[in-house]
């Protein structure tokens, strides 16, 4: 119900928890299937969150998540909540595709 109507989705996982981005899957299908725009008006984002934790640490790869954003056509980053890495260019990245996915729907629309 909260997310209906949304125009951009922002889906996290903790790199250093396996099980975490395993739920990534479920979140994906729930927009999919609950929000009223097509995936063509719908922008999704992937952050991989606590990237400045120790490599050996981390349990999901950069490449590994990175696969799974690009078969599901999502904006994927690392990020660090503690030390705000990657936070700024994720959300940048997430406004500058909402605003592609407006005006191509102006444009096909005719506005």
């Amino acid at each position: 119900m909260y997310y209906r109507d949304a125009d951009a989705a922002l889906i996290c996982f903790d790199v250093g928890n396996a099980k975490s981005f395993d739920s990534v899957t479920y979140w994906t299908g729930e927009m999919e299937k609950n929000c009223n725009n097509d995936r063509t008006n719908f922008v999704l984002a992937l952050a991989g969150n606590k990237c400045d934790i120790d490599d050996g640490k981390k349990q999901i790869s950069m490449t590994v998540a990175s696969e799974m954003a690009k078969e599901n056509n999502m904006i994927f980053r690392e990020t660090s909540a503690k030390t705000g890495e990657g936070v700024n260019e994720l959300f940048l990245a997430l406004i500058q595709n909402i605003i592609k996915v407006k005006r191509a729907k102006a444009k096909k629309e005719g506005i």
